[in-house]
Formats: C-alpha cells, structure tokens, sequence
C-alpha cells in the first residue's frame, strides 16, 4: 500500500473513530495486537503499555487492511455509527432497504453486500466522505482500453537434461506397456517448459488427435502458469517450423480454464485441444465422467499431492479407458515412507529424472539452480509441548496449529525476527514464511511501521489484491511478500534473493517447497545465490528431527541423486549427495 494512501486511511479514521472504538477494531482482526506491538518493537526495559493513541491505534488499522479495511463489517458499522441522520437516510435509499430505527438502519447499510471498486462500495464511501481507495479496487473483468503488444522473443532452447525427459515423456505417450510415471525436477529447473515440450510435440504429431490433454493443478497460479507455458510452446513450435520450412497447415490450439468460475464448455472439446482444471472444480463438477471420456493424457502438477482421495475416482477412471498419466513435483515422497510407497505404487514405480551424476550440484554449476547460502539464527525461544500437543507430534510428525500459534505469538521471538528482517538492506526481494496468517499479517505491518514495502498473502487475500502484491514483488517495488503456505507452489518469481522462514517443520516436503522458492539460477532467469535465513527455536520435548532430509532408496529403479540437506552440529544445515 502506498505510504500516501496509507495517511490517508490513518488520519481519516483517527478523525471519525474514539481510540476504544478503533482498539475494539484492532483486536476483532488480532486479539491483543496492541499489547504485542509494544512488546515486540521496545529497545528496552521490561514495561510496554499497550497502544491507546488514536492516531496509532488508526494506523495499525491500515497497516493491517489498507485499501480492503470496509470489507470489514465490523469497520462498516462503526464508521456508519457515527455518520450523520442524513448520510444514513441516503445510503439506505441507495441500498434499497427499509428500516426505520437509527440501530436498524446501521445494520441494514452494514449488511449489503460488499463487492471491492463495485457500485455499491464507490457509493458508501462517496457518501461518507471517506478516501476513495477505500471503495477498493474491482477484480478485472472485459478487455482492457489499451493493449500493448509485446514484440516476439524467442523461447531459450532447452537444455540437455530437459530434452532427455521431454524425449522420455514422449516415448511414454507412444509406448502402451507404461502408462504412468512422475517426471521430477527441482523447483526453478522447468518441469512445466519440459512436459509442455513434449505434450506440444506429441499433439502436432498427430493428424487425427484421439482426445485432450487434461493438466490438472492445485491453484490457481499453477493453472495461468499451465495456460502461458501451452501458449509460447505452441507458438514457439510453429515458428520454428516455418523458419526449417516444413509447416504444413497453421493449426490452431484451443485452451479450456477449468477452475473457479470457469465453465465446462458447452459447445464440448475438441480433439487435440487442452484442459486445464483445478482439482477442487473437477471434483465439484457434474462433467467429471464426460470429460473423462475425452482424454488422451493427463497430468497431474505437484503430483505429491496424487495420492489424495479426491484423485482416485479420477485415477481409476482413467485406468478403465487405459490413458496415460504423468505427475509432476519436485518433491516426489511423502512426510513418512507409507505415503511415500503409496506415491509409488500410484505412479506403477516408474519415475522420469535427469541422467545427472549429480543433479543439484550440476545445475547449479550451471547456472540453472542457485546456490542456496544457509544461516541458522537462533531466537533464543523455548518452548515446552503439553501432552496433546506431543501426541499430535507422534501422530502427523509435526507442529500442531497450536503449537505454531503459540510460537507465532511469542513477542521476544517476533522482535528477533523484525530485527533481522529488518537487517536486510533495501531493494532485496525476500520471501517469508509465518508459523499461521496472524503471524505473517503482524510480520508484515510491522515491516511496513519501520518504513518498509510489505504484504502478506493469505488464502483470504482477494484474488485482484494478490495479483497487484504479486506482480509488485516481482517488479520490485515491493520487499517483502510475508506467507504461510500459499506460496510454497504455484508461484513464479525468479528473482527471489531471501528466503526467510519462520515456521518451524519436521516436515520434508514442506520445507523442501519452501527452499525451492528461491532455487531459480541465473541462466532460468533467477540469481547466482540465495539466502536462506531459517529461524531456529529450542523445542524441549519435540523429537522429530528439525531438518531438510530427503528420503532415499525409494525410487529404487532410478539412477537419480538427490540433494539431501541434514542437521550438523550446532543446527545448521549442510548439504550432501547420495544416491538413490
């Protein structure tokens, strides 16, 4: 949010609202916030009063919120209460709503439905005089005024390693005796660019294509990423066999979104044409058994996730019409080996990798991978599991969410972290990760107090916001994107310098996502090193071990190696090879 909007939204609330009024609004988001703050940011001594100014109490406010603080209701009627008989007579008349009490007409004004940039959010503000970034911005709809049309840059030509697996993945799709694999790469290494390749290949290579390809993804950052990659490759192909001089006839390709609002197309698919679904539409739609019916090849992106309940029906589906299936992920295992010889069995044991002798340190001798330049930083914190807490740990071998609730909570541990945070000098792009959403939001406003740009992003976070915070960070007027989880997949920033993790895990897989964030080397558009800053606690009774530690000798028929990241003394993380 910009510092002039955010002025704006302090002062204005600081003018209309009592200091109990906007504390009660404070602690509605993040229950005793403004006893953490204080806490959290003192340089000394033992005494910090909670915050009771107005102008701070306004602050934290838009700190929190920004331009989105009226989708709170909440927010809604407290700024109304203190609204004119007037005003409250003319939104009434405009949301079309009786009431004849002032209480009743508060909560019937409160009540409309609340849409960001939308008429009836441009209205309340204009008629309440509030800043109009408050009306929010609209989610993007139609085709925009002015188009720019970039010029053509051709596609980079894949590397070694990715025509191997592209060719590989072809000689599937050819071959009836195999009919499931999972092809892994680690993350910023291009899984996505290498199966597109392939997939592209083998539909121009057939002159009466038999059925679609259907790519199925977790989000919807994963689904756009699917569509762009489909479209450049596409176009890329045909360029270039222009240019030898063998296109026959240009031959369009059709892409259907499946996700979110996205419809199964009535007028139904065409032969050779893709779909990309998201699994939770798939399994919401009455179209599953019809499009099912359609497919020539499937494949699954972050795969990992495969062996879900909401996969099977699809899976066996397939397996009846005999179709191949292809997952994706850079992490190919589970949290425990069950899962993870589940994983295998799902995808018949047969897993596509690099012919490396050593795939992470020849690809970042490459330039493909960065160089991930660990620091251990100790928050001097420590906590004690009670006993639900410790059999949640020998059940799901992790932290429970109140375990990290309390840890995300802890103002000593939070203000070591705002200190190295704020250690980072200006203009590094850093990736957090929280112990849950409160914790990355205080991360985040408490970036933006001491002056610098940060967002948090969460599964809440409206989709218009996310883009524009997104898109911002890559661009670099944002520093810092704060997180949970909802970035460890689906999100493609490149130029990614820190990683900084917060949220204490015994999970492989999920650190292993978080790392990879910013593993995208120099020649695929990243950096040459990336600084990991992994927050480490003293869990007294926590068993599990708190490392990154890859499961080995599970992909038995493979030749591939794997980095494997392990606890040294002193908790650091050192790096070795083995194979598999």
């Amino acid at each position: 949010m910009p510092l002039d909007e955010r002025e704006q939204i302090a002062t204005d609330l600081q003018n209309r609202l009592t200091s109990v009024q906007l504390k009660e609004l404070v602690n509605m988001t993040t229950p005793d916030l403004t006893r953490k703050i204080p806490l959290i940011m003192r340089t000394d001594g033992l005494f910090a009063p909670p915050i009771t100014d107005t102008y701070e109490l306004a602050g934290i406010l838009a700190d929190l919120h920004g331009s989105e603080l009226l989708r709170e209701r909440a927010v809604r009627e407290a700024i109304l209460a203190r609204a004119s008989d007037e005003v409250l007579a003319e939104l009434l008349a405009a949301s079309d709503k009786l009431a004849r009490r002032r209480h009743d007409k508060i909560e019937a004004i409160a009540g409309c439905k609340w849409t960001p940039g939308k008429k009836w959010a441009r209205t309340f503000v204009s008629a309440l005089n509030l800043p109009a970034c408050l009306a929010g911005t609209p989610s993007e709809s139609g085709l925009p005024a002015l188009e720019t049309i970039n010029p053509y840059v051709p596609l980079k030509p894949l590397h070694d390693f990715q025509v191997q697996l592209r060719d590989q993945v072809i000689e599937m799709l050819t071959d009836a005796t195999s009919r499931r694999a999972i092809l892994t790469l680690p993350t910023g290494a291009g899984k996505t660019r290498t199966t597109v390749e392939a997939l592209v290949g083998y539909l121009r290579a057939q002159h009466e294509p038999s059925g679609v390809v259907l790519w199925i993804a977790q989000s919807e950052e994963l689904c756009e990423q699917a569509v762009a990659a489909f479209r450049e490759v596409w176009t890329e192909q045909l360029i270039r066999e222009s240019q030898d001089g063998y296109l026959s006839a240009p031959r369009s390709l059709q892409i259907h979104r499946l996700w979110r609002n996205y419809s199964y197309p009535s007028e139904g698919l065409e032969p050779g044409s893709v779909v990309v679904a998201g699994m939770q539409k798939l399994n919401a739609s009455t179209e599953i058994d019809s499009l099912s019916s359609h497919v020539a090849v499937m494949v699954i992106d972050e795969a990992h996730h495969a062996i879900a309940q909401s996969y099977t029906q699809l899976l066996r589906t397939l397996d009846k019409i005999r179709r191949p299936i292809i997952g994706l992920t850079a992490t190919p295992f589970r949290g425990n080996q069950d899962e993870s010889r589940q994983l295998i069995r799902r995808f018949h044991s047969n897993l596509i990798a690099p012919k490396l002798t050593s795939p992470m340190e020849d690809l970042r001798n490459r330039g493909i991978l960065s160089r991930i330049v660990a620091e251990e930083h100790p928050t001097y914190s420590n906590f004690t599991l009670d006993a639900r807490e410790l059999a949640h740990v020998q059940q799901m071998h992790d932290l429970s969410n109140s375990t990290l609730n309390r840890i995300g909570h802890d103002a000593d541990r939070n203000r070591m972290i705002l200190a190295r945070l704020l250690n980072i000098p200006n203009g590094k792009a850093v990736l957090f990760f929280g112990c849950n959403v409160e914790h990355s939001r205080l991360i985040a406003m408490l970036l933006r107090r001491k002056g610098r740009t940060a967002a948090s992003i969460t599964s809440d976070t409206p989709d218009t916001m996310r883009r524009k915070w997104i898109q911002e960070f890559k661009d670099g007027t944002l520093q810092y994107l704060c997180n949970v989880g909802v970035l460890t997949t689906g999100f493609d920033a490149p130029k990614i310098e820190i990683v900084a993790i917060a949220r204490p895990t015994a999970s492989v897989l999920l650190y292993e996502q978080m790392v990879g964030r910013g593993m995208r080397g120099p020649a695929n558009g990243g950096t040459e090193e990336c600084l990991l800053i992994d927050f480490t606690d003293n869990i007294d009774n926590f068993s599990e071990p708190m490392s990154y530690t890859r499961i080995s000798q599970m992909w038995s028929e493979s030749s591939l190696r794997v980095r494997q990241i392990t606890q040294i003394p002193g908790g650091s993380l050192g790096e070795t090879s083995s194979s598999q």
